[in-house]
């Protein structure tokens, strides 16, 4: 069950997750599933990452398992979870994109890990790319990129930042051509449900003084459902509900437990109390089973979906 459960914890670091051999586990773990969507057809893939095998050993045998041999082990665990993390990604990379093609000139990654969306979305080199993290976590994945041929020109920024120690704030001004008043789009990808909710709030609330108006903020959280009634975000006819716990369980093995988690009905009261960001999005892996899945023939059955996640977009008034 560790096993497997450590190929299926989501990715990223924050302030109280502090070992960098941890946060490489869980980097690995995110970079895996975004290579096993590159074993489809280009046609039936959601998005494109030819980076991802780069970050971790043994993709040749996960080439050779093939996608299906792939889905199943991950439905070991929990089924649904690899396309709710699938779905997740396309998701930020299409308001990433969208929101710089309406204007955006900067990208802030809160706690990178091995995001490679700074080389595979081709974005302009006039948009600037921060990626946020430990300075250990940063030294391990610069050595992965190294091995990368071919990579494309870039204006990715690492920022590194002892969240333990420093401030966010002063690390990010420090940061070359970082400029607080520009219009920018943040993410906080997979991080929420590790740190308390004072820190979320918090982290909400510095971007919020780093930004310009209309700048966007996703913020992706574990609803509070997972533990309190786990059949209110599956589909109907899901085998068994109570599996959904299973992801949570595995982090805890992992030493990285969830700790906060979120009512969907709380989220836009949740950025009002500390920010000037307005939520104008809260979706789950069921309407992006629609917009994303069905166009490309991989529609999901109601039995196999699960919300575990949801994904919450916030634009600053």
């Amino acid at each position: 069950l560790k096993q497997v459960a450590s190929d299926l914890l989501p990715e990223n670091v924050t302030s109280h997750r502090c070992s960098p051999a941890m946060s490489d586990r869980t980097a690995i773990s995110i970079a895996k599933l975004r290579h096993t969507e590159m074993l489809l057809e280009p046609t039936k893939r959601l998005f494109e990452d030819p980076y991802a095998r780069y970050f971790f050993p043994g993709s040749s045998l996960m080439n050779c398992m093939g996608f299906s041999i792939n889905i199943y082990l991950n439905n070991l665990i929990c089924q649904g979870f690899y396309e709710m993390i699938t779905a997740r990604t396309r998701i930020i990379d299409d308001l990433v994109k969208a929101e710089v093609a309406g204007g955006a000139t900067q990208y802030v990654i809160l706690g990178a890990g091995y995001d490679s969306r700074g080389y595979r979305l081709s974005l302009p080199l006039s948009v600037k790319v921060f990626e946020v993290d430990q300075l250990a976590v940063q030294a391990l994945k610069r050595s992965k990129i190294a091995r990368i041929p071919d990579l494309p020109p870039n204006n990715i920024v690492h920022v590194p930042v002892d969240f333990n120690s420093q401030s966010l704030e002063e690390e990010l001004k420090k940061a070359s051509e970082f400029d607080p008043k520009a219009k920018t789009v943040i993410t906080l990808e997979g991080v929420s449900q590790y740190i308390p909710r004072d820190a979320c709030a918090s982290t909400i609330k510095t971007m919020d003084s780093l930004c310009g108006k209309g700048s966007t903020f996703f913020l992706s959280y574990a609803d509070k459902n997972t533990v309190d009634d786990p059949a209110k975000i599956c589909g109907p006819g899901y085998a068994n509900p109570a599996t959904v716990q299973r992801v949570a369980r595995g982090a805890a093995l992992l030493g990285e437990p969830w700790i906060s988690y979120y009512d969907q009905g709380e989220i836009a009261g949740f950025f009002q109390a500390s920010s000037s960001f307005s939520l104008c999005a809260d979706t789950s892996l069921k309407e992006a089973n629609e917009k994303y899945f069905a166009p490309v023939g991989r529609a999901l059955t109601p039995d196999r979906v699960c919300s575990i996640e949801r994904y919450a977009v916030a634009k600053k008034r």
